[in-house]
C-alpha cells in the first residue's frame, strides 16, 4: 500500500541524504 511506498521513498531520500552529507564532511 501507500505505506510501503512511502517508506520506500523514504529510504532512498535517507541514502541520497546520507550520501550528500559523506561528501560535504569528506
Amino acid at each position: 500500500g501507500p505505506r510501503k511506498l512511502e517508506h520506500l521513498r523514504w529510504s532512498k531520500d535517507k541514502n541520497l541524504f546520507e550520501s550528500w552529507r559523506d561528501g560535504r564532511t569528506g
